[in-house]
């Protein structure tokens, strides 16, 4: 329903690259990140296919285990929402919910 995916081929596109594990591997290496939260949008994501859209990820931590928890969608999407529930989810899968 979002204008960036009204064109068919362009959200064929997106959907391939994400069932590709590889190139999500990619886009949530927690190594890229330089912070706990993270926001790429358009462009300053490293896949010409995501030019239309926004991911915003945080890394969690439960013991020894490390990953990323992201949401991925379209480059208009309602920041101010969804940053604070990216960044409260996270905090809560580590166990720090402050």
């Amino acid at each position: 329903r979002h204008q960036e995916f009204t064109d068919y081929k362009q959200l064929v596109g997106v959907v391939e690259l994400l069932e590709n594990k590889h190139v999500v591997i990619h886009l949530l290496d927690p190594s890229e990140s330089v912070s706990d939260l993270n926001v790429l949008i358009g462009e300053e994501i490293d896949e010409i296919k995501m030019k239309n859209c926004s991911i915003i990820a945080a890394r969690y931590k439960i013991g020894q285990v490390q990953g990323t928890l992201a949401v991925i969608g379209p480059t208009r999407m309602d920041y101010p929402h969804i940053i604070p529930l990216v960044e409260y989810t996270a905090q809560a899968i580590s166990g720090s919910s402050e």
